[in-house]
């Protein structure tokens, strides 16, 4: 299977096969039937060039006038017999095509984020309670995917602030169209069609899925073949003199082949089951895959076991931590560690890496240490305490959540302790509320957090008299 993405914002008619019988009307025979009014031009070898840089099959490769809403025409490729693309987009889409890889070109929706939906049931274009059930199962099966998009479908008028407007249009055929996505938006319309008010509710929900995958820009799985639709048009995936033209490779984890089990091939008979094959599920988890989090302490004391968990569901993930911590077990959504021994203190970290995503959880191991004391002093200079006024300030480093600290003062170089308050501060600063008489002193810190209990970090400060300086709150 092949999960593919196109450039730029094109309308998808999809046409559906009911059943197999030698009386059932071919694709063929439904597109000619409804496109008798256009005006039809010749297709030249640079036309087949063009699409083929697309990667599309060109098996059948038509060049139509369509007439548009406003009532003018314009040029559209009729390609793949049910895919439209404006003449004067195709040049554009060429040259925009990146080197992406995995099937799929740039052209897709924003992850992570939400994509609004209005079922429209009043006014024009309203649709049936059975259309509306079946578009309410659909967005269901996509929400239960758990992938990096949510889908919020209500139900009323037509609201073009919405994302998506999903509507039915008068087509006796039973299918229905959509729009693909463009500057990182769905396609903003879904059009159902009115031959569709007699089908089960397995092959509207069949339908819906298709379609709302078109907005996101899934292509026809067997768009290289239309194997679904009893044709034989292989082209090669990428054409000669033409590699990677469009940036098409292939998704990992899905087949090369012909997948049957898709629910977007190109056609498909009345015994579709309305649900996502399993390929289908892979390759959207792979171009919008859900935000990993990776929940658990950020402290792990010395002796103690952690588990951190991850709420991922979809990929494998391999998982590394920094060199002071072991990893005692692991699975795709969880992985239990231990420092490597009892007497190291400092930072450390897990990581769980997918095939589309890296997650990282930084953190302490041991007790809090303190590597360095900032000192500030009330008249904007650092590296010195003022002995004339108070607003003697510390900032302990590395920052810790979670830390409390202990203060105290020695007279240099008698190391007497002049001040030693029996406060234990929280946080990562302080103010100094002591003013000794100028000279040099050694200023102590010791911190705690549940771990234990630190040594004293020790360093010399100079009290300097500050009072000819501005700053500061003499007295």
């Amino acid at each position: 299977m092949k999960k593919l993405i196109t450039g730029l914002l094109t309308t998808l008619l999809f046409s559906i096969l009911i059943g197999c019988s030698e009386d059932d009307l071919t694709l063929n025979e439904e597109s000619t039937s409804n496109a008798q009014s256009l005006k039809e031009y010749e297709i030249t070898e640079n036309d087949l060039i063009k699409i083929r840089k697309l990667n599309f099959n060109t098996l059948g490769l038509r060049l139509v006038d369509r007439k548009n809403t406003d009532g003018t025409f314009e040029k559209y490729y009729i390609i793949e017999e049910d895919i439209m693309i404006p003449f004067d987009q195709v040049n554009e889409m060429i040259s925009s095509n990146n080197s992406a890889k995995q099937y799929h070109s740039n052209n897709i929706v924003t992850n992570n984020r939400n994509i609004t939906i209005r079922g429209v049931n009043q006014g024009a274009n309203d649709l049936t309670i059975s259309q509306q059930n079946a578009l309410t199962q659909a967005i269901q099966n996509y929400n239960d995917l758990d992938i990096g998009l949510n889908f919020i479908l209500t139900f009323g008028p037509r609201d073009n602030t919405m994302d998506i407007n999903a509507i039915e249009i008068i087509d006796s055929r039973a299918g229905a169209s959509a729009d693909f996505p463009f500057n990182g938006n769905p396609g903003p319309e879904v059009r159902i069609f009115s031959g569709t008010r007699n089908l089960n509710a397995q092959i509207l929900r069949h339908i819906w899925i298709h379609e709302f995958g078109h907005t996101l820009g899934l292509r026809h799985t067997d768009w290289f073949s239309r194997e679904s639709c009893g044709l034989d048009s292989s082209e090669p995936i990428n054409p000669p003199g033409f590699p990677n033209a469009n940036g098409a490779n292939h998704i990992p984890g899905t087949p090369t082949g012909f997948d049957p089990n898709s629910v977007m091939i190109a056609c498909y008979n009345n015994s579709v089951p309305g649900e996502f094959g399993g390929f289908d599920i892979v390759a959207l988890n792979f171009l919008y895959p859900l935000s990993l989090s990776l929940t658990g302490s950020s402290l792990i004391c010395n002796n103690s076991t952690e588990i951190y968990n991850l709420n991922n569901t979809n990929f494998p993930i391999t998982w590394t931590t920094s060199s002071n911590l072991q990893i005692l077990s692991s699975s795709d959504n969880s992985i239990t560690v231990k420092p490597v021994n009892s007497s190291f203190n400092g930072s450390g970290f897990i990581q769980g890496t997918s095939p589309t995503q890296n997650i990282r959880k930084d953190v302490w191991v041991g007790k809090a240490v303190v590597d360095y004391i900032e000192f500030g002093n009330g008249i904007g200079e650092t590296d010195y305490f003022c002995s004339s006024h108070y607003g003697n300030t510390y900032d302990i480093f590395p920052r810790l959540p979670g830390t409390t600290h202990q203060i105290r003062v020695r007279r240099w170089p008698s190391l007497s302790i002049v001040y030693s308050p029996s406060t234990n501060y929280s946080g990562n600063s302080g103010t100094l509320n002591y003013t000794p008489s100028p000279g040099w002193y050694v200023f102590e810190i010791r911190r705690t957090n549940p771990c234990g209990t630190s040594e004293w970090f020790e360093t010399e400060v100079e009290f300097v008299d500050c009072s000819n300086n501005e700053g500061g709150g003499e007295f």
